[in-house]
């Protein structure tokens, strides 16, 4: 088992393959029929049982690497960054909550991500996000939300290591975080005890 990284790929896999190196499944001909890949071929080595595993555990972890990634952009990005109505300039969404550096600030923004999680949680499993019984794998909605729990948290703590609030990021990917009032501690306030605080709120 290796150890999880935060580039939405499958924990439990060797990583020695990613969905890059992977190939489409297929491609269209010049008459439009789907053909199948030129890899793929009538080969005895397809019959060895330790090809087919292979082949299916790269399937399996370009599927949770789309999961992730659909979960992360679509159910907790939105509420770092969002363009503003009627206006042609991106600009940062206006969150209402409790003023910078208030001592309300860190239970708003635990709130306001627990409200993000379960939303993702719900496109994952609405079952079992409303309380009820389901026959999916719960194993694989604990991994994606570890998934996106990890990569919010490196989120909040870029965001934290701004000089100031106002400083606008520069990576969307790593340091996506735009209004500061969903960080549980101001920017630029950075110490021992605000790093506790932010891993506290993030496992919270």
């Amino acid at each position: 088992m290796t150890t999880k990284n935060l580039n939405g790929s499958a924990p439990w896999f060797d990583g020695k393959s990613t969905p890059r190196s992977m190939p489409v499944p297929w491609k269209n001909n010049s008459n439009g029929k789907q053909t199948e890949l030129a890899f793929i071929q009538i080969a005895d080595n397809w019959q060895e049982t330790s090809t087919l595993l292979a082949a299916l555990e790269r399937i399996e972890s370009w599927i949770f690497s789309r999961i992730v990634e659909t979960v992360w952009w679509q159910a907790l990005t939105p509420h770092m960054q969002t363009p503003a109505e009627g206006s042609s300039t991106p600009k940062a969404r206006k969150v209402l909550g409790p003023s910078l550096g208030d001592q309300q600030q860190g239970t708003f923004s635990v709130n306001l991500w627990k409200a993000a999680f379960h939303d993702a949680y719900s496109r994952l499993c609405p079952l079992r996000a409303g309380g009820h019984e389901c026959g999916c794998l719960p194993v694989l909605a604990k991994l994606v939300m570890e998934q996106c729990v990890a990569r919010l948290d490196v989120a909040m703590f870029n965001a934290i290591l701004r000089e100031s609030a106002s400083e606008i990021p520069t990576d969307p990917i790593s340091d996506p975080i735009v209004d500061p009032k969903v960080l549980p501690i101001p920017a630029g306030e950075l110490s021992f005890g605000s790093g506790a605080q932010l891993k506290n709120s993030v496992c919270t």
